[in-house]
């Protein structure tokens, strides 16, 4: 099988050797089937091929090999007989499969990077042959007819099988290698696997999926098709899932795949008919959970300018949706979505935030869009990076009043700041007061205090937001128990007492908040940034750092 697979690799580029390069093809693809059908239907056999070094090895350098190898439209190029063939995607299919149940044995991972030879070589050949495997589909996907989804001809046929299933396989591949190792999961985002991925759904719904399920009857299509399509969908949806929820920078992940129209690959997958032998429902599941990850991301300035270009979507509006549950689900979604995008980035969205434009000196005239504290790195407060001054003479002037909030904005900031934080606090402030405000949050948040509050009457009660589930959920714990979270740690307990002191105009409510955020891997418990930056930032609050230092 080595010598075969070797002979293709050296006869493609000859038009004179079609007949050469055809039986070396078949052999490959035959002895590649014999590994799938072990694969698939032999517990002996997937258990020998994960025990066997020397089968690894062959299976590898295999798998290399046809991914180093060019797509089918170049080999035709070449020669033309070939055409009907789809020599390389039926043998990418094949492998993926076989590759996927082979490091369903998550332990193998370690074998098979050494194997390959490192993973700067295993990671992006595995990506490699999603983005080949992607223009197989968009090329098939352009050859069907736009009066009939069904391929003509039984070798067309078995090979949207083929295609369907193999690509399936192959982010599988990924998404198990991601599971496994999260050095190789940063490695592929890295390398643009959630652009990759999501740019598959979307070009792949058309003709491929969406006319299968909405213009053509049932028996027009057949059921093992139909379910290897919406297959290939739900695993799509699923490495998309596990990167929002595992990924170092899912704020980055997220925002390529919202680029790349993941937004419309959810509203089309959970808006189909009931009908299809009733195997609509695999599909809709994972496509709602991304639907219900996304608000995890509304603190995010990045992840809300990738909406705002997305708004006639969100203004979807329930009677269009073949299920009304369904439709209230997105619903639930869009109304948190499109009053935050109103409220925050109805202007420039490509501004800074407001504290970049302003001098925190209360008396300096530069608090104009002509300030730009990029201009004056030097003056800025290395505790909180928030505070900008336009001159030494306003940070000095000022010291005595950042002093009060510094450790403040800090606690706003959390224990992992970031540039993106940074420029989502203003965003932050809002997300905070909007879901505290509410009118159907308003009267639970109540009956939590008043529970909190007979049974801690002599102790200082906090608000926890917790941003980190949809629908957004509250509770109510002491100042002790808020301070075992580590957000009050750095904060003097006078100053805590003087923020109750000042509690003049929220009646029963904890004037004192902490909003939990989760982006990804990543977690935040923030000190209130609505009551932070509006006491850093307006004098109006004054009179409570008075308080603070009478006391």
């Amino acid at each position: 099988m080595q010598y075969f697979a070797h002979q293709l690799f050296a006869t493609w580029r000859s038009p004179s050797m079609d007949a050469v390069f055809m039986t070396m093809f078949d052999a490959v693809r035959n002895s590649i089937q014999v590994l799938k059908i072990i694969c698939r239907y032999s517990s002996d056999g997937r258990r020998l091929l994960r025990t066997v070094h020397a089968a690894q090895d062959y299976l590898i350098q295999l798998w290399l090999m046809i991914g180093r190898m060019p797509g089918d439209r170049k080999i035709e190029a070449i020669s033309p007989v070939l055409k009907t063939y789809h020599i390389m995607g039926t043998l990418r299919s094949s492998l993926a499969t076989v590759a996927a149940a082979v490091l369903d044995d998550r332990s193998l991972l370690p074998s098979l990077i050494r194997l390959a030879g490192g993973a700067t070589i295993l990671v992006p050949m595995a990506l490699k042959y999603v983005r080949r495997m992607a223009k197989e589909l968009q090329s098939l996907s352009s050859s069907l007819s736009d009066h009939n989804s069904q391929p003509q001809g039984d070798r067309e046929y078995e090979y949207t099988i083929s295609l369907a299933t193999g690509f399936s396989h192959a982010i599988e591949f990924i998404l198990l290698i991601s599971e496994t190792s999260s050095s190789c999961r940063e490695l592929l985002l890295s390398m643009g696997s959630m652009q990759a991925v999501a740019t598959t759904i979307s070009c792949a719904w058309p003709k491929f999926v969406s006319d299968s399920i909405h213009k053509y009857p049932t028996r027009e299509i057949s059921r093992v098709e139909l379910v290897e399509r919406r297959g290939l969908m739900r695993m799509a949806f699923r490495y998309v899932n596990f990167v929002l929820h595992h990924a170092d920078n899912s704020v980055s992940a997220l925002g390529e795949a919202l680029k790349s129209d993941l937004l419309e690959s959810i509203l089309r997958a959970i808006n189909i008919p009931s009908h299809n032998y009733g195997m609509e429902q695999p599909l809709r599941e994972p496509a709602l959970e991304t639907l219900f990850i996304l608000p995890q991301f509304f603190g995010s300035v990045t992840i809300m300018k990738r909406l705002q270009c997305r708004q006639e979507l969100l203004w979807t509006g329930t009677d269009s949706f073949v299920d009304p549950v369904l439709g209230s689900r997105w619903h639930a979604v869009a109304s948190v979505a499109l009053p935050l995008l109103k409220l925050q980035l109805k202007e420039n969205t490509h501004c800074k935030p407001f504290f970049a434009k302003k001098c925190k000196a209360p008396d300096c005239p530069n608090v104009t869009d002509d300030f730009d504290a990029s201009s004056h790195p030097s003056y800025r407060c290395s505790a909180c990076t928030v505070a900008h001054y336009c001159s030494r003479r306003c940070q000095v002037s000022d010291w005595e009043d950042h002093t009060f909030w510094c450790s403040c904005l800090q606690a706003a900031l959390g224990c992992m700041d970031s540039r993106d934080m940074r420029r989502s606090l203003p965003l932050l402030a809002t997300l905070e007061d909007f879901y505290c405000s509410h009118e159907k949050h308003r009267e639970g948040i109540q009956k939590l205090t008043s529970t909190a509050r007979e049974k801690h009457p002599d102790l200082d009660l906090v608000l926890l937001v917790d941003a980190r589930v949809f629908p957004v959920e509250f509770d109510v714990i002491t100042t002790q128990q808020a301070s075992q979270l580590g957000v009050l740690r750095g904060l003097p307990p006078s100053l805590l007492t003087a923020f109750h002191m000042a509690d003049d105009r929220m009646g029963s409510e904890p004037v004192i908040r902490i909003l939990r955020l989760k982006y990804g891997q990543k977690c935040w418990d923030l000190f209130s940034p609505g009551f932070t930056l509006r006491g850093g930032f307006d004098a109006r609050f004054m009179p409570l750092r008075r308080a603070h230092e009478t006391r």
